[in-house]
């Protein structure tokens, strides 16, 4: 009788530890005043001595004035979303860090940036969502920014000769 009610116990010890393992933790809290260090923290220490550069940068920018409070809530709301989708430290996180940094360095309006993260967010919390179309739309946004490119494939690249685009934000797709 002993030994059943041990094994019982066992099994019901094993199958209700184990549902409770398997929810992953989130590397951010969602506060902002700490997402710099998380940051960091999640970025780990095998970054190359360019990736360093771009996230010193961007802790950088994080810590000044150049991001605003709602784009840093945006920030925070689309890494946490990004990484619930098991992007990596690297290539992804470095590609959306650069990203960002391309937003601010090439001075690209705080309304469009905030279009954008908000893109990027409603784009990860989709169930059907994949790795590779978000580091699609990351991507996207900034050779849109930096090289004007619409579209780029193998064998061909679209290319716009003007600064003036604009992001808009739809769900219903």
């Amino acid at each position: 009788m002993k030994q059943s009610l041990y094994i019982v116990t066992l099994i019901y010890y094993l199958v209700f530890n184990y549902n409770a393992c398997a929810q992953t933790r989130s590397s951010f809290s969602g506060d902002t005043d700490s997402f710099s260090s998380e940051l960091i923290t999640f970025m780990g220490p095998n970054l190359h001595e360019e990736q360093t550069a771009m996230l010193n940068s961007f802790v950088t920018a994080w810590d000044s004035t150049l991001i605003d409070h709602k784009s840093k809530q945006l920030i925070v709301s689309a890494s946490m979303s990004i990484e619930s989708k098991r992007l990596r430290a690297v290539p992804h996180f470095i590609d959306y860090i650069e990203t960002m940094m391309v937003f601010i360095n090439y001075d690209i309006d705080i309304e469009k940036f905030n279009l954008w993260l908000e893109g990027l967010v409603n784009l990860s919390n989709q169930t059907n969502s994949r790795i590779s179309d978000i580091s699609s739309f990351i991507n996207a946004a900034d050779g849109l920014i930096r090289d004007k490119i619409i579209y780029s494939s193998n064998s061909v690249t679209w290319k716009t000769t003007s600064n003036r685009f604009t992001f808009s934000n739809d769900t219903s797709f």
